[in-house]
This record gives C-alpha cells, structure tokens and sequence, in this order.
C-alpha cells in the first residue's frame, strides 16, 4: 500500500522580511491558531519550506521566526527554523506564548499535555 505524503497547509502571513544580499534572508511570520490550537512543528516547518521554495534558495543561510495573534515582533518568537544552509529541527518555545493564548487553547500550566508542578507546589 503506498502512502501519500501528508501536506500541512496553514494560513500565514508575512510581518516583515530581511535580506543581506546573498548571504542570508530573514522572515517574521505571523501565524494564527489551527482549529483553536497552537501550530504544530510540521505544520511551522511546511510554511518554512515555502518560503525556502520562493526565495530562500538564493541565499546561504535562512532564518524564520513564527509569531502567533498579539505576539510582539523581537519580543521572542513561538517558534523558530533556520536553514544554515541545512534545515534544522522547527523549535517552539512555549514560554514565549501569551498566557491569553495559553488560556483559549487550554494549555494553561500545561506543557505537552502534562501539568508541570513544583515539588510542594499545591
């Protein structure tokens, strides 16, 4: 039985990009909640091969940071890719998430579905 390949499309849109000639491109992307959860890293790293795909192949290293719905620019990203010229793994920093966020998708003191407690914490 042959498998397809799984696509990951989300909707995104472009905050800002810079480049520096040929040596690197950076994008701010803003991505918003999928179904009333955070974006996933396969989902975040289909949008980072779209844009290596567009214009990321012109340049030796690309660097982009996901900003999720009332997130700051330069203020801690979500997540992160970069290509170095290599993909690396997509990183999400959960810290960086407003508690607003963290709270309409249930994740509120929870990282990876498990509640994380102090020892003595009540």
């Amino acid at each position: 039985m042959n498998k397809q390949p799984t696509t990951y499309t989300i909707d995104y849109s472009i905050i800002q990009y810079t480049d520096c000639l040929r040596e690197r491109i950076s994008y701010d992307i803003r991505v918003e909640l999928v179904g009333g959860r955070l974006p996933t890293k396969e989902e975040l790293a289909a949008i980072s091969q779209q844009l290596l795909e567009r214009k990321g192949k012109r340049y030796e290293r690309m660097f982009v940071c996901f900003y999720l719905p009332g997130m700051d620019v330069d203020a801690g990203a979500f997540a992160t890719a970069h290509y170095n010229p290599d993909p690396e793994e997509v990183h999400i920093m959960m810290f960086h998430v407003p508690v607003s966020i963290l709270t309409e998708v249930g994740l509120k003191g929870a990282i990876g579905g498990k509640t994380r407690n102090r020892k003595g914490a009540k």
